[in-house]
């Protein structure tokens, strides 16, 4: 049997001492390690061993009635490994090499002396190290030779070490004023504590080590007084202490739901002790500062449990401890600490977020956001409103997602059918209608809220259900909805519906198909179109990593392809976007012309999003960017300057001639019909009720398109005036409706209070000005004025679209 020897090369350091101090010990035998770990009876405990790699091995266990714990692991021949344990906080550290021995003799004494060093947090950065005994050697000069033979850079002082620089070594030094390098003598450091390193002679065989400490030798084990320096050291405090021992836990692989969540009760458990103990702003801050640590560790833990249980105990915990924050806030007056504790509380409530992602029943999702929405108030009113700004951020967001989840059904497979290459989505019209009246509760309950915290949520809760069709792989999905679906949601004041496919994704609204739509069947269905069936001309102008999509839609047994609404679709582009480019989409159409279409293109989704009014062929691809339209007339409009550049660089407007904009200039009222369409891509052809715009003029077709989604009106029954003047408040009349058909909330006449000239604006035209006041698309002219009747400048037409879009 071949023999293994283990060299013990440096002694146990004690990060937090107790009456029952934990220990490390380590044989070998066959390669098969035996560690023993030692410390307080019935207590959990766990080991990571790693080198400077990688963590080799983790376990966790229970010490016995004589406080004792065993394990046994396999280790690799001639490596040098950290083995850690922790016993609920009490921790040790020990490092061993495993080597072949060749003999069992003792071996031969040298003239030498032996050296290790641990840097932050106990990180190995020197193993125990043989080198070169000299005569006159000192604890500074032995240090510096090895470290320089050993290529580890370092920096000097006056007789000490400043730094030891390394790669695994990340000092702390600005946050803790106690933090520095200490060293000992053959285990003694009382003796050496108040003497420099370069004032202490070595002899040969001594053994020199060195520990980074945060807190003047005491968090390492070395300084048994935690006051000897005036108390001005950072010991860890008991959360920070909880804190860790759960990081232990949720880095082993093998931890269990119930050693999680109990970790995460141990954490807050002591926020709740240190909550009860705050009796000053000191106190307070100091808490702060804890719980601040605490919302990444939430994080990790929701992401480790995996029961539906687990997470809603999580989110209790979570709410816990935004209370807790309550008692720190009460202590706190100051404006800069109020934000401290809106930061602290937003950071928690992030936990909240990721839970309701993992509950399946609405009911229970509504009750978690309630929850951390409740908790939320009273700190609130403590700091302030203005001091509350990441909060109120928070809620928003809980809200919407609670209603984004109360809409949200998946197709799973059992739900699907397949025939060939194509998978049909049939979906159940009275699970729709529950869904419908499941969101409608829930935007109702969560608007409630927002309105009793005086939050103003400026989008509004989106009225919309999503149906998620599994992946399947395949090259075709038709997703059926049943008839009367659009009518069903219409009377349950559902705005939209959006279905996502792997090929491509639908947003339609009962508007999308008219009248027809309401009471028919509606299919749509996104296919791949193979590249290889299209002609080589066309086929050569469409890049490889392109996906073509053919999108088709039929009602009842009849097929579609031009929409009453235009629709919203996104269909992916995953290829690569280099610098300089952009990814726009294109209409193949059946005669085989591409024409550009505006898009948006989000780089986290690879998905481009664009409107139509017709179906058949689409595809993405990348381009050059534009040169970024510069125009030279715009001095005295730097409130514009952003807006018109923005909405030119998008292709919305366009200058009068090469850099010159004109942003003074009248924008008449066929004009701004065109913006606003070709801003939506709303398009439009047909009837129109007014004499005065003919077939024949540019602007018809926009005018009739503005007629159709029902965003102009007239100046009477047959009478638009499109060469006519656009005036401030029949501009401000469509931006609202667009808002409305958007889903925002009205606002409420009183937002008309900030003009002076208020009994100007037409009757007609009142709700409209407030719905732009309330969403800040307007704010007035002049000192206090609206100016309801000047007519509109193109610059002012260009920052309303801006701020709309």
């Amino acid at each position: 049997m071949k023999k293994i020897f283990v060299a013990l090369i440096l002694v146990m350091s004690l990060v937090f001492p107790s009456l029952a101090a934990t220990s490390v010990d380590c044989t070998v035998n066959n390669n098969v390690a035996k560690i023993t770990v030692q410390g307080e009876q019935n207590k959990s405990v766990t080991i990571t061993i790693s080198d400077s790699k990688r963590k080799y091995y983790i376990d966790q266990g229970i010490t016995d009635d004589q406080g004792s714990a065993q394990f046994n692991v396999v280790l690799k021949e001639g490596n040098t490994y950290d083995c850690s344990a922790n016993i609920e906080g009490d921790k040790a550290l020990e490092t061993f090499s495993v080597g072949d021995s060749g003999n069992t003799t003792d071996p031969e004494q040298k003239d030498s002396i032996n050296i290790s060093i641990k840097g932050y947090k106990g990180k190995t950065i020197l193993s125990k190290t043989e080198g070169e005994f000299r005569e006159g050697d000192t604890v500074l000069s032995v240090t510096k030779r090895i470290l320089e033979e050993k290529n580890i850079a370092y920096d000097i002082g006056s007789g000490y070490i400043k730094m030891i620089y390394n790669e695994d070594n990340r000092e702390k030094k600005d946050n803790y004023p106690l933090s520095g390098w200490m060293y000992r003598v053959n285990g003694d450091y009382d003796r050496y504590s108040s003497t420099g390193a370069s004032d202490v002679d070595i002899n040969k065989n001594d053994y020199i080590e060195w520990r980074y400490s945060l807190d003047g030798g005491y968090d390492i084990g070395w300084e048994k007084d935690p006051n000897k320096y005036g108390g001005l050291g950072n010991k860890q405090t008991d959360i920070e202490k909880a804190i860790e021992d759960a990081k232990s836990i949720l880095t082993n692989q093998n931890a269990s739901e119930y050693a999680i969540s109990k970790a995460v009760k141990a954490i807050t458990d002591k926020i709740n002790e240190k909550a009860d103990k705050i009796t000053s702003q000191a106190d307070a801050k100091d808490f702060v500062n804890d719980l601040k640590k605490v919302a990444s560790i939430m994080g990790e833990a929701v992401e480790k449990i995996k029961t539906e249980q687990g997470v809603k105990d999580l989110a209790n915990e979570s709410v816990n401890i935004v209370k807790a924050l309550l008692k720190a806030s009460e202590k706190l007056n100051n404006d800069s600490d109020k934000k401290d504790i809106d930061k602290a509380t937003a950071e928690n409530m992030k936990t909240t977020l990721k839970v309701m992602d993992k509950v399946k029943d609405i009911k229970d999702v509504r009750k978690i956001a309630g929850d951390m929405i409740e908790a939320t108030e009273q700190i609130m009113d403590k700091i302030g409103e203005t001091n509350s700004e990441e909060i109120k951020a928070k809620i928003v967001e809980i809200a919407e997602k609670a209603v984004a989840l109360a809409g949200k059904q998946k197709i799973e497979k059992d739900g699907l059918k397949t025939e060939g290459e194509k998978t049909i989505a049939k979906i159940d019209g009275n699970k729709i209608k529950d869904l419908a009246k499941e969101s409608a509760k829930t935007i109702k309950e969560m608007k409630e809220k927002l309105e009793k915290n005086h939050i103003e949520n400026l989008k509004g809760l989106e009225k919309k259900l999503t149906i998620e069709i599994m992946h399947t792989g395949k090259e075709e999905v038709e997703t059926n909805l049943p008839e009367n679906l659009m009518k069903d949601l219409k009377e349950n004041g559902i705005e939209k519906i959006d279905i996502e496919t792997e090929i491509a994704s639908f947003s339609i609204t009962p508007k999308t198909f008219g009248e027809q739509g309401a009471e028919k069947e509606i299919a749509l269905s996104a296919k791949k179109v193979d590249r290889n069936d299209l002609m080589p001309l066309i086929r050569n102008k469409i890049p490889e990593g392109s996906p073509i999509v053919d999108l088709n839609a039929k009602l009842g047994q009849e097929k579609t392809s031009n929409f009453e609404e235009a629709m919203e679709i996104a269909i992916p582009y995953t290829g690569k976007v280099e610098e300089g480019k952009k990814v726009k989409v294109f209409f193949l159409s059946d005669n085989g012309t591409i024409e550009e279409m505006r898009g948006e293109y989000d780089a986290i989704t690879k998905t481009i999003t664009f409107k139509t009014n017709h179906f058949s062929k689409y595809f993405a691809k990348q381009v050059d960017k534009e040169i970024k339209n510069t125009f030279t007339d715009l001095e005295g409009y730097d409130w514009a300057e952003e807006a018109i550049e923005a909405m030119a660089a998008k292709d919305i407007i366009s200058g009068r001639s090469k850099g010159i904009f004109d942003p003074s200039a009248n924008i008449t009222r066929a004009e701004f019909a065109t913006l606003i369409t070709k801003m939506l891509n709303y398009e439009g052809t047909g009837e129109i009720p007014f004499n005065d715009v003919e077939k024949e003029k540019w602007y018809y077709n926009a005018v009739a398109a503005a007629y159709k989604n029902g965003l102009i009106s007239g100046r009477g029954n047959t009478k638009f005036d499109p060469e006519g003047n656009i005036t401030r408040q029949e501009m401000a009349v469509m931006i609202a409706k667009v808002l409305e058909k958007k889903g925002y909330d009205k606002g409420n006449l009183s937002e008309l209070d900030i003009f002076k000239d208020q009994s100007d604006i037409e009757q007609w035209a009142k709700s409209g000005v407030s719905f732009c006041v309330k969403e800040k698309i307007i704010s007035g002219i002049g000192e206090g004025n609206f100016a309801p009747k000047e007519n509109a400048n193109r610059a002012q037409a260009a920052i309303m679209l801006y701020k709309l879009h």
